[in-house]
């Protein structure tokens, strides 16, 4: 009886500590990157209309007239204070692919994420290769009541 007993303790804690992960989303890392701008010849933003409680489409728009690429690869980052801190990324994993914005076009690309995101000011951060090779960070804001 004893051990019937510790075999459902057991498995409630594990159903206790499974749910947990499914909660509110946690940022504990603070990023060390400047503040980023906007650059004329490439821009990021939120879809209006497009948030939703796990979720949001970007639009990534390339204004020059060369072909840009960016890989799947996106940081979500929740600013506290004047520091911004990244979602913790323990389970998190991309597909290695790369998609490719031609000139003056318009990209969708989208963002998802596990658990809630407590009220607050967010951005969304993802990496974009000029013609060149040269790397650019983009973010693009966006705030849950």
């Amino acid at each position: 009886m004893r051990t019937k007993r510790i075999a459902i303790a057991a498995g409630a804690l594990l159903l206790a500590l499974g749910l947990a992960g499914c909660g509110t989303a946690r940022f504990s890392h603070p990023t060390e990157r400047a503040p980023l701008a906007a650059a004329a010849e490439v821009s990021m933003a939120v879809e209006e209309g497009s948030l939703t409680e796990s979720g949001l489409t970007l639009l990534i728009t390339n204004a020059t007239a060369r072909e840009m690429t960016y890989g799947m690869e996106f940081s979500l980052e929740r600013k506290r204070g004047d520091a911004w801190y990244a979602m913790d990324e323990d389970d998190r994993a991309f597909a290695d692919l790369a998609a490719i914005l031609a000139p003056g076009e318009t990209n969708r690309f989208s963002v998802t994420w596990e658990g809630t995101l407590p009220a607050g000011e967010y951005r969304v951060v993802k990496a974009i290769w000029l013609g060149d090779g040269e790397e650019r960070l983009l973010a693009a804001p966006f705030c849950v009541a």
